[in-house]
């Protein structure tokens, strides 16, 4: 197969430009591909699991590079300040690019880190996942965890570049691109007609093409709301998110996607309780169950349970006025905000 290379263009709101480079080269192609490009000194932070899965990557490797170890535990202040003093130790300038190559947590905490490095850096991300490639390299969000919630601290800092083979994707495991189709998924439940077209009448063969009319979709939501103003286009992006993060906290099994495609089902059960004629349940557990996820979530809707993932919905960072904050598409399109109490919100995860 010929390799393909795509640019996307993309302007926040009038002021930065944002690239996004989608192809199917090789990891070497385009790291290759990427050092060429970029004439400044270059600093990598690495998922140490590219290591094993792609050595030859690293036979002749001469760049200042940081290993880290991806999964949520990374997302910390300890490894961006770890980070950071591997900036500092190699006398990394604002001149200077910080590449990062990984998953969505080794992109959030060292995405972070660049926004924080002598007041912000520039930073190119090559994220390896599906989940990455579609949901956290797309918008400019970097954070890090706390005890009490998810992207607790953070801030808006995108890369200058994102770099995007879906050759990566051949070394994933299933359970990891299941979790990444439940993000494009997600998206196309929230307007885009074609996309979930193609979701139901295609499969994981056209993957090139659902990653690319993904993030199309998703630049289209934030084009005009970057930085999510409370009643702004970009909350829409949180359906599925504010259960989903919840679940993540009292199951450390479940990986993002995984957590959000129940955490959608169980939004829109919300919505249905409290009256709204929202998107067809049952057409988004059919997509769903289609692409590996499951859709079963009885289990986590017991007691004390219900009681932990209110505890953590409580602080959620898109609650208003102490009431937690959900958004959910409607049948008929668009996106209604439920607001509701947390003792309100126990009765009906109870009865759904």
């Amino acid at each position: 197969m010929s390799s393909t290379i795509n640019l996307m263009d993309f302007t926040i709101q009038s002021q930065k430009t944002y690239e996004i480079l989608i192809g199917n080269l090789s990891p070497q192609e385009l790291l290759t591909e990427l050092c060429q490009q970029l004439s400044t000194r270059k600093l990598f932070v690495v998922d140490v699991c590219l290591q094993e899965h792609y050595p030859a990557l690293f036979e002749e490797w001469s760049y200042p590079t940081l290993f880290l170890k991806g999964g949520e535990q990374v997302k910390t202040i300890s490894t961006a300040m770890e980070i950071c003093d591997f900036l500092s130790s190699h006398h990394a300038g604002r001149e200077d690019a910080l590449v990062v190559v990984g998953g969505g947590t080794i992109g959030d905490v060292a995405g972070f880190a660049a926004s924080l490095y002598k007041r912000g850096v520039n930073w190119h991300f090559v994220p390896t996942t599906l989940l990455a490639q579609v949901d956290s390299s797309i918008g400019g969000k970097v954070a890090i965890n706390r005890d009490h919630g998810r992207n607790i601290i953070g801030a808006f800092w995108p890369a200058r570049k994102v770099w995007i083979t879906t050759d990566f994707l051949n070394s994933l495991p299933k359970i990891h691109s299941a979790a990444g189709m439940a993000e494009i998924i997600k998206v196309a439940a929230l307007g885009d007609e074609n996309l979930w077209q193609l979701l139901n009448d295609g499969n994981e063969k056209v993957v090139f093409t659902l990653i690319e009319m993904a993030i199309q979709a998703k630049l289209q939501i934030i084009e005009n709301d970057w930085f999510e103003e409370t009643n702004g286009t970009r909350a829409a992006l949180n359906f599925g998110h504010t259960i989903g993060h919840a679940l993540e906290k009292i199951d450390l099994t479940l990986l993002h996607g995984q957590a959000v495609a129940l955490g959608m089902l169980i939004e829109l059960k919300i919505g249905e309780f409290l009256g709204d004629k929202v998107f067809s349940y049952s057409l988004l557990a059919k997509c769903l169950k289609k692409y590996g996820l499951s859709i079963v979530y009885s289990n986590y809707l017991t007691m004390p349970k219900i009681d932990s993932l209110i505890n953590f919905m409580k602080q959620d960072k898109k609650n208003e006025e102490e009431l937690v904050s959900f958004r959910v598409p409607l049948e008929a399109g668009g996106i209604k905000k439920i607001l509701v109490s947390a003792f309100r919100l126990k009765e009906i995860l109870i009865s759904v």
